[in-house]
């Protein structure tokens, strides 16, 4: 099959404003654009064809792929052309099962060792969070709740179930990416999800964080998937 290299012309989705953040801009509109169908999974992207697209310089472009590169929505390979991640219900559903069996559990085990550090930590993040939905800001909300996540995760003494949780969620953050810079609705959600799991650790209320992770995951999932199936050129059915 031919492989399909994207040359955006003009777009469906508005070239971002002058920010002081051009890199986080042209993320966002990178996001977008991918969202809307105008750059499709697996299309081989090029910071020239970008920076004349979004009318900005290659720099913050080149930084932008970089920061997708580690969120897993973009693959970036030595010497050749960067390319959108290939994204499909059956992938995202799978991965979804694998942390819904680690991560409850992970979660409960992680809250009697939270200490007055981390617990510190954890209530930075929810204020954190909180505040980034009500701005909107996914690419903030992404960082403060995947922080909140890590730093409960790390507290778990099964260090290999710790492990291996964090290994799903990382394989997740591509997914992740675009569904928060998708929608209000799913920030709103979430937050309150994130909230319920907060409040269960803060009581240290095993059952209930073991509960609320779970509804966090499959709220998550279920947006997901439909999010998924309506991207043009994502693969619902693989």
């Amino acid at each position: 099959m031919q492989e399909r290299v994207s040359t955006p012309g003009p777009a469906t989705t508005p070239a971002p404003p002058v920010h002081s953040s051009l890199a986080e801009l042209a993320a966002e509109w990178i996001t977008a654009r991918i969202i809307a169908g105008d750059i499709r999974p697996g299309d081989k992207l090029t910071e020239v064809a970008l920076a004349e697209a979004a009318g900005m310089s290659r720099s913050p472009v080149r930084e932008a792929l970089r920061a997708l590169s580690r969120q897993g929505l973009v693959s970036i390979e030595p010497r050749r052309a960067a390319a959108v991640a290939l994204l499909s219900t059956r992938d995202a559903a799978d991965l979804y099962e694998c942390r819904l069996l680690l991560e409850p559990r992970c979660m409960a085990l992680a809250t009697p060792e939270v200490g007055s550090e981390v617990a510190a930590e954890l209530q930075d993040c929810i204020d954190q969070m909180s505040a980034a939905a009500y701005r909107s800001d996914g690419r903030t909300y992404l960082d403060v709740v995947t922080r909140y996540n890590r730093a409960l995760q790390e507290c778990c003494p099964n260090k290999m179930l710790a492990s291996m949780t964090s290994a799903a969620l990382n394989s997740s953050l591509r997914y992740t990416t675009i569904l928060v810079r998708s929608a209000q609705q799913y920030l709103s959600l979430s937050l309150a999800n994130n909230q319920e799991l907060h409040a269960a650790v803060t009581a240290r209320d095993l059952d209930a964080v073991h509960k609320a992770t779970a509804r966090v995951l499959t709220s998550a999932r279920d947006q997901l998937l439909q999010l998924i199936n309506n991207i043009p050129g994502s693969h619902s059915r693989n």
